[in-house]
């Protein structure tokens, strides 16, 4: 079972509503971008005009922000419980000789730290969707106001991605030896916890 299917299952509709509420903020910041370059371009007066139109903006990307903070709160709370329920579940129905075969450590490794790791996923889930609303929004305009500064920054953008994937693809090699050094440390301080039970 994949991350996505897990989450629309357990809160579809909070990931719906956090994501629409993203991109509800996304799309005020961006509005406000505009607006802004809009009131630069323009005289004193004329710029005055627009300050109900960015109150409204400013008030509409605070109370976004606000919501979809909470909903990510909210979110993450609940799939950490639902995972671990989950977890807990398969451990108690998997047969005695498969429990002997696994190593507590791993188990107890997954239930503390891998649920988290994920809920951290969950949290970034509806800030990659602001972002990205903001980033479409914010190209768009940049290319109504110059097509040659779009696909500049497109190509500055292009070779970032390579680059930083790059970096990511040597960097994950050096993240799954730290997971099985960890998984040895969890190993030696349930040893230790053991171990100290059975001197006493």
């Amino acid at each position: 079972m994949t991350l996505i299917t897990f989450l629309f299952r357990s809160s579809r509709l909070m990931i719906l509503l956090s994501i629409l509420v993203g991109i509800v903020s996304g799309i005020s910041s961006a509005a406000l971008i505009a607006l802004i370059h809009k009131a630069l371009s323009l005289d004193r007066t004329a710029a005055a005009s627009l300050v109900t139109a960015f109150i409204g903006l400013a008030l509409v990307r605070f109370t976004s922000g606000v919501v979809a903070e909470v909903l990510l709160i909210y979110l993450a709370q609940n799939a950490i419980l639902k995972l671990r329920i989950q977890l807990s579940r398969r451990i108690l129905g998997t047969s005695l000789r498969q429990l002997e075969e696994l190593d507590s450590h791993r188990l107890l490794a997954a239930l503390v730290d891998d649920v988290t790791s994920i809920s951290v996923a969950l949290i970034n889930l509806p800030i990659i969707c602001i972002n990205v609303v903001v980033l479409v929004s914010c190209l768009i305009y940049l290319g109504w106001l110059s097509w040659t500064v779009l696909l500049a920054v497109l190509y500055t953008i292009a070779c970032g991605i390579v680059t930083y994937q790059m970096a990511t693809n040597k960097g994950l090699v050096h993240f799954r030896l730290a997971r099985e050094q960890w998984d040895r440390l969890v190993s030696h301080f349930y040893g230790l916890i053991e171990g100290a039970k059975e001197l006493k």
